[in-house]
């Protein structure tokens, strides 16, 4: 029973988010040196730290720099080069604040994106051995007929009227 409740914490964890690659990677910084780090956190957040537990970031011209302050999703980058003395100041293991975003919310506002022009492919394909299930007047009518409805469910409407 209790290897059940065990797993079933694990799966519902698992559920929630993907952790980042364990383990070290390396990076190039844009003169070719290499700088082993470690990935941290899961789609909400992630960042990296070196092996001594320093937050580092790209700049703005992808230089991999110490990280001197958190700014929500996103670490700050410093002045000092990762590889270098970092600066006594910051401190070690900055980590970003993780925005969670529910799987329902969407970015998209749909009600000003509506058109009458869809362009959606539909592919059908047909096997030599066999005859086809429906024909191709069936299937637009699924997808344009106004007032359309599916055997069983009238005014279901089509694939136009619904989008």
């Amino acid at each position: 029973m209790i290897k059940r409740i065990v797993l079933l914490f694990y799966s519902i964890n698992i559920l929630f988010a993907v952790n980042a690659m364990p383990g070290l990677i390396t990076v190039q910084q844009p003169d070719g040196t290499l700088i082993e780090c470690f990935i941290h956190g899961d789609e909400w957040a992630s960042w990296h730290e070196t092996p001594e537990g320093w937050s580092i970031t790209k700049n703005e011209n992808g230089i991999w720099m110490y990280a001197e302050d958190i700014a929500g999703r996103f670490l700050i980058p410093g002045n000092i080069m990762v590889g270098q003395q970092p600066p006594a100041y910051i401190e070690k293991h900055l980590k970003p604040i993780a925005e969670y975003r529910p799987i329902h919310e969407s970015n998209v506002d749909l009600n000003y994106s509506r058109t009458d022009t869809f362009k959606i492919a539909v592919i059908f394909f047909q096997f030599p051995d066999q005859s086809a299930t429906y024909p191709l007047s069936d299937i637009d009518a699924v997808f344009n007929q106004e007032g359309y409805g599916h055997p069983g469910q009238p005014n279901s409407g089509s694939f136009r009227e619904f989008h």
